[in-house]
């Protein structure tokens, strides 16, 4: 106990340190402002003195605690100038290295907060919550300040069940388990253009959980291990997976996912999607440059959708940006619509996803060329 409260002491004075130094009683009045914001009691110069006595031999919680020093020497020297101003030494080039945050840091820690509130639901990353305030030695006031980022967007739900998010969490936390131990799963789904009520049985080797658009998506294959499938974990009926009938010889062994992975080229399989999109074997590589104005210029400008989109051209004045996108396109088909209108890809596009992105732009996109890459 009083090991851990030298280190938070320590800590302080590193920090002190670290912004410049000063008078030693300058650094105790620094060191006890920052111990009554944590609720801890404050030191006397004495207390000051033996810490910075431990702070230069290394005697506390650290990342080099286990290094040895010679007689004589500072792992962590601290200059005195005119026996009063205490500073680190211009020499030194490592400091220490503590579990907790520095003051800098501190202030980073509501935005981590902020971001895994809204998931919550797994249950690591509850613990990860409850358990922060004492991994980083954090006070109430800087948990609570997490308040201050509020992080928006899309939840999971259903207007018939109130813990839909949590139970679907729990659905994609069963599957990735099953993917560790290398099971073969089955259960009923729902196609996402079908009447939710018309379910089918699919027996699967999951190999990944991918998430796009707030979505969660399983990626599997199927008894021959030859085509890819896509599901989404959301149409999984009442989202319960169980283990395939082992009295299906198909299922006696466990599959290598690995090897699965190797086969199926899974590695690069989305390499030129712009999310989950399961491409034919005949659907090729093109370049397609879109313009976008306005609003939708300003919007796609730091934003980045797929590791291939690139700016080709930007007019500042006119708020013109011209965005080039590597992606996989089907076969042009003569049945399709002849349209003049090309600000948007229509159903029938060769590109669903990419239709999907556009559609929300509206007449500020536009399509100005399609060409094979």
């Amino acid at each position: 106990m009083e090991l851990e409260k030298n280190t938070a002491r320590i800590r302080h004075i590193c920090a002190f340190l670290s912004k410049g130094g000063g008078t030693l009683q300058e650094m105790l009045d620094w060191v006890n402002r920052r111990l009554e914001n944590n609720g801890d009691r404050e030191i006397g110069q004495r207390v000051l003195e033996t810490c910075i006595s431990k702070l230069r031999k290394g005697d506390f919680e650290h990342s080099r605690r286990d290094e040895e020093i010679k007689k004589g020497q500072s792992m962590f020297p601290v200059v005195v100038i005119d026996k009063k101003y205490y500073r680190w030494d211009p020499a030194l080039k490592e400091f220490p290295i503590f579990g907790s945050l520095d003051e800098d840091e501190r202030f980073t820690l509501p935005f981590l907060v902020g971001i895994l509130e809204r998931y919550k639901s797994i249950p690591s990353v509850l613990k990860i919550l409850e358990e922060l305030p004492g991994i980083f030695n954090v006070d109430k006031k800087d948990m609570e300040s997490s308040s201050a980022i509020i992080h928006g967007g899309a939840m999971m739900y259903d207007n018939n069940n109130d813990r839909f998010q949590e139970a679907l969490i729990q659905c994609v936390i069963k599957i990735l388990s099953h993917i560790s131990m290398g099971d073969w799963i089955e259960f009923n789904y729902s196609k996402v253009h079908e009447n939710r009520q018309i379910t089918s049985l699919h027996e699967v080797a999951p190999l990944q959980i991918r998430l796009y658009e707030n979505y969660y998506y399983l990626i599997a294959t199927d008894k021959k291990q030859k085509k890819v499938l896509q599901f989404r974990v959301d149409q999984i009926h009442r989202l319960r997976v169980d283990l395939a009938n082992q009295d299906d010889e198909v299922f006696q062994n466990k599959f290598n996912r690995k090897e699965l992975e190797h086969a199926l080229d899974l590695k690069s399989r989305f390499n030129n999607t712009l999310g989950v999109w399961i491409h034919h074997a005949n659907d090729s590589l093109h370049e397609i440059d879109i313009e976008f104005t306005d609003w939708a210029a300003s919007y796609i400008r730091h934003l980045k959708f797929h590791p291939s989109q690139q700016v080709i051209s930007e007019d500042e004045q006119s708020n013109k940006i011209v965005i080039r996108f590597k992606l996989l396109m089907s076969p042009e088909s003569n049945s399709d619509e002849e349209t003049d209108d090309k600000s948007v890809y229509k159903e029938k596009s060769r590109n669903f996803e990419l239709s999907f992105l556009l559609g929300r732009f509206r007449g500020f996109a536009k399509v100005l060329s399609v060409r094979p890459a």
